[in-house]
């Protein structure tokens, strides 16, 4: 988590005044009493709300609470708008947040639908239950993947959709407060 949170507070560092001002107000909807900081109660009461579900439970909110002070400060908080703006995933045989290199099934990323996403630890077990496909399952970490679909190809529209899709997510993770 804590290279999320560098990452979270690069991002804002060197966006737009515009965009660190919704930012700002990101934290305050949620801090709820305004006290500078976001109790439990409150994390949960505006991520019910939202309808993060996964994002919304009390595990994953003492994972945030980095410094282990019962509450979250305001780059924890931004930390948070992060995984939710970039679309961190959980992995999909153990439900855990997968905060680091996962591996996606490459038949499901290629059709553009729901990714299947696995943590190191069940791709390494072998123990996921993923046969969607004929052939069966093919996953590639996500840095493997990326780089995969950036090459030139037959199809150069579809790779040309995809680095355009990316940069898009890139610019559109403090901007889509």
């Amino acid at each position: 988590m804590e290279e999320l949170r560098a990452i979270a507070e690069a991002h804002f560092k060197a966006s737009s005044e515009k965009t660190q001002a919704k930012a700002k107000q990101f934290f305050t909807s949620i801090d709820s009493d305004g006290d500078g900081k976001v109790e439990l109660s409150e994390f949960s009461s505006f991520m019910s709300q939202k309808g993060y579900k996964l994002t919304g439970n009390p595990d994953f909110f003492k994972k945030q609470d980095m410094d282990g002070k019962g509450s979250l400060d305001f780059w924890e908080v931004m930390t948070l708008n992060y995984v939710i703006q970039s679309g961190r995933p959980f992995c999909d045989c153990c439900g855990d947040f997968i905060p680091a290199t996962f591996f996606t099934c490459v038949h499901c990323f290629k059709a553009r639908k729901k990714t299947f996403d696995l943590c190191l630890r069940c791709y390494q077990s072998n123990a996921l239950q993923h046969d969607a496909h004929l052939g069966g399952a093919m996953f590639l970490d996500n840095y493997s993947l990326l780089h995969k679909h950036q090459q030139p190809s037959t199809h150069g529209l579809e790779t040309l959709g995809v680095g355009i899709g990316a940069l898009g997510l890139a610019f559109d993770i403090f901007t889509n407060l």
